[in-house]
């Protein structure tokens, strides 16, 4: 019988552990727009791939009191290729499925090196001033803070690629590829955004002054902002042990089973303009969740922040004794006072349901939705958003959660996640997801009581990299 390891005293050694970091230079050191940015990872060493960090400094020129989005939502697709072999093609869309995911997990971008929340009016660490006449239309060379976006931001082989320290010295070099988003992933304002305007404890000043899905502001395809990246590079953690032990391992077990298994998760992206039925088609060895994003379907503009609701909306950051403007009616207006400014999240990404009446008197309407899989529906009924986020509580891996109100979920995290494999199984390294490959599966999403809509739809699956001997390299998708 054996007895718990919450029972039993031990301690194991493991001699000649080292660690260390490697520079590694970009082919290319500056990017702009739909550039493509590639990296070459250290072969024959022992890499944690999630440690893998793009740096780099950015500035945004043009357009009127432009701002960069989290900068991780500078990445449209990320790329992996082993030997010319493309591992992981990577999904378009890699910011929104970002911004998608964050939106039930909370896992947002880092708030020291990735810009996670966009400065209303003045740079936290550089005091630029967004609103100020004199620099409308100019280089924002304040902004050429040095950001980073982290390998665990880059859904897909990066990410997810199982074991953690993955050995490089069993497999043809690997190469790293960055394809970056369009200028309208950044965000503009009307240039008015001074304090007695935009913290008026008003009703309507996101029709007043620039701001918001409100706001009168609605393109600027006549001046549009640009953003561009300088000094590209990356860096990584390589591991080294001193004795043959872990190769021994590795030999040991490639000898007996012919070849080593890696599994790592995959994601296709399906886009339509949506009414009541959408339509997707995969063929994977385990499909493992559907993620669906609302967009309005006018997403792809520059234009100003979307109001992120919830947020601090008061006039000093850290003033917790503002009070509602005498004889000013609310309409329902949530005002949520915070040590840290407003989220202003772009248009690009922010996730909203088009169902939803305009801020500041919003409306919840009804709809429901259900996921229909060749005859199989999922769940058994059409459910209302409320049911559907509870059912996506229950798919999302791990325990992490956004705390956030019916509200906010609808206006700005309006994500549904359905899991179709074995709670945690990721965890076990399990394919318990459900083999389509030769079943033709069609995929629909059904709706009732939805306007028009931009639905984006993430299938999520796990695909194996099997490897054997003399670098030999297999890929199950």
């Amino acid at each position: 019988m054996g007895v718990s390891p919450q029972l039993l005293y031990f301690c194991e050694r493991l001699s000649g552990f080292s660690t260390n970091y490697f520079k590694l230079e970009a082919a290319q050191t500056t990017a702009k727009s739909n550039s493509i940015i590639s990296f070459d990872l250290p072969s024959n060493a022992l890499l944690n791939l999630e440690s893998f960090t793009i740096h780099f400094n950015a500035q945004v020129e043009g357009g009127t009191c432009a701002r960069l989005p989290p900068v991780r939502d500078l990445v449209e697709r990320c790329e992996v290729s082993c030997g010319g072999v493309i591992l992981s093609q990577g999904n378009n869309f890699v910011n929104v499925f970002s911004e998608a995911r964050s939106a039930l997990t909370g896992e947002e971008a880092s708030f020291t090196s990735g810009n996670s929340i966009m400065p209303v009016l003045e740079d936290h660490v550089t005091g630029y001033t967004y609103d100020s006449t004199a620099n409308q239309g100019k280089t924002n060379l304040q902004n050429q803070t040095q950001y980073c976006i982290h390998g665990y931001e880059l859904p897909g082989f990066i990410e997810s690629v199982q074991p953690r320290i993955f050995d490089t010295s069993i497999i043809p070099d690997l190469r790293v590829r960055l394809y970056m988003a369009t200028d309208n992933v950044l965000t503009q304002s009307t240039g008015n955004a001074n304090e007695s305007t935009f913290f008026d404890n008003s009703d309507t000043h996101t029709a007043t002054s620039g701001w918001g899905p409100a706001s009168t502001a609605s393109t600027f395809a006549s001046a549009p902002a640009r953003y561009g990246l300088l000094d590209i590079h990356a860096s990584i953690e390589c591991i080294s042990l001193a004795d043959m032990s872990y190769e021994n391992v590795i030999a040991s077990t490639m000898a007996n089973q012919g070849f080593l298994e890696a599994p790592f998760k995959a994601y296709h992206t399906f886009q339509d303009t949506h009414t009541n039925t959408t339509r997707f088609s995969i063929a994977a060895q385990s499909m493992d969740r559907v993620w669906l994003a609302w967009r309005r379907t006018d997403y792809d503009k520059q234009d100003t922040p979307a109001f992120y609701l919830g947020e601090n909306v008061g006039p000093k950051e850290g003033d917790l004794s503002v009070k509602p403007k005498e004889g000013g009616s609310r309409k329902g207006k949530t005002k949520y006072l915070t040590f840290s400014e407003p989220r202003l999240p772009s248009k690009y990404v922010n996730t909203s349901d088009a169902n939803v009446a305009a801020y500041p008197v919003p409306s919840l309407s009804s709809w429901r939705m259900q996921l229909q899989l060749n005859g199989a529906y999922i769940p058994q009924y059409t459910a209302t958003p409320q049911e559907l986020y509870d059912i996506s509580m229950n798919s999302i891996p791990g325990r992490s959660k956004r705390h956030q109100s019916l509200l906010q979920y609808r206006m700005n995290n309006c994500v549904q996640c359905i899991r179709l494999n074995m709670v945690d199984s990721e965890f076990s390294r399990t394919l318990s997801g459900l083999d389509t490959r030769a079943v033709n599966l069609a995929g629909f999403v059904r709706s009732e009581n939805t306007v028009e809509s931009n639905l984006t739809v993430f299938v999520e699956t796990t695909s194996t990299l099997r490897i054997g001997a003399g670098r030999a390299i297999e890929l199950i998708a």
